[in-house]
C-alpha cells in the first residue's frame, strides 16, 4: 500500500524545482549565495562580536584586579595580596623614577630619572624641528627680500646706462 502525504510531496516537487532551478542558472545561484553569506556576516558583526568582545573585556578586567598572594619558590605565600594592576603600577613607576644618564641608559648616578630625560628629549627634538623650520623659512624670506632688491638694483642700473624704455619696462609700469 502507498502512503501519499501531502507535505512529502509538496517537499519532492519543491527540491526537485530547485535543484533543476540552480543547476540551469549558476549567476543566481552565486548571487543568492553570496547573498545569504553577507546576511550572516552582517548577523555575526552586529550581535555575535559585540558579545564576545563584552566577555573578552569582562575577563581581562577579572584578571587584572583578582587580588593574589606571592609565593616563595617552595610555594609558601608571602606578603600582602595583590592585583596584576597594582603590580604594573608599581613597576611603571619606578621605571619612570629610575635614574638614567645623559644617553638614556640606566645608571645608579644618573642626573635625571627616566620621566625627565624622555621629556626633555621629546620637547628639545621638537624645539630643535622647530628652530629648524623657521630658519629655513627666514632664509627663504631673505632671499625672496634680497632677489627683489636685486632685481630692483639691477633694473635701476640699466635704466641709467641705457635711456631706453622697453616694452618690458612699460608693462611692468618703471621709469614714468
Amino acid at each position: 500500500m502507498i502512503n501519499l502525504n501531502n507535505d512529502e510531496i509538496t517537499n519532492a516537487v519543491v527540491d526537485k524545482v530547485a535543484d533543476a532551478f540552480m543547476r540551469e542558472d549558476t549567476d543566481l545561484y552565486s548571487a543568492v549565495e553570496q547573498r545569504i553569506n553577507k546576511k550572516i556576516d552582517d548577523i555575526f558583526v552586529r550581535s555575535v562580536e559585540p558579545r564576545i568582545q563584552a566577555e573578552i573585556d569582562k575577563a581581562l578586567t577579572d584578571c587584572f584586579h583578582r587580588e593574589y598572594q606571592k609565593t616563595t619558590a617552595w610555594g609558601e605565600k608571602k606578603g600582602q595580596t595583590t592585583t596584576i594592576s597594582k603590580e604594573l603600577e608599581k613597576l611603571m613607576g619606578n621605571y619612570w623614577a629610575e635614574n638614567v644618564n645623559e644617553k638614556g641608559e640606566t645608571s645608579g648616578y644618573g642626573k635625571f630619572t627616566r620621566a625627565e630625560y624622555v621629556m626633555a628629549k621629546v620637547t628639545g627634538e621638537d624645539f630643535s624641528k622647530q628652530m629648524e623650520r623657521y630658519i629655513i623659512q627666514s632664509a627663504a624670506a631673505l632671499k625672496d627680500g634680497m632677489r627683489v632688491q636685486l632685481r630692483a638694483s639691477v633694473d635701476e642700473m640699466l635704466a641709467k646706462l641705457f635711456h631706453v624704455q622697453t616694452a618690458q619696462d612699460r608693462a611692468e609700469g618703471r621709469y614714468k
